[in-house]
């Protein structure tokens, strides 16, 4: 997968892709059993899906426009 760079304007990751993964894995390693994670890491991983959702918002409007007149034109 192809790491984006930061959008115009965009503030920097909550946190960097090997931190997230290192929770991810503590998460999934424990499935059945109950999970104890630090605030910090908690509160950076909720900041890190809202950055991430936000980022998605960001290029589908990007995208928006393109996809609209790609069907426009694929329909005339």
């Amino acid at each position: 997968m192809t790491i984006l760079g930061p959008l115009a304007g965009e503030s920097p990751e909550p946190m960097t892709r090997e931190q997230f993964d290192a929770v991810r894995k503590r998460l999934r390693a424990s499935l059945d059993n109950v999970v104890t994670l630090d605030k910090r890491d908690l509160e950076r991983v909720v900041n890190e899906v809202i950055s991430l959702k936000k980022r998605l918002q960001r290029v589908e409007d990007a995208i928006e426009p393109l996809v609209s007149d790609l069907r426009r034109d694929c329909s005339a």
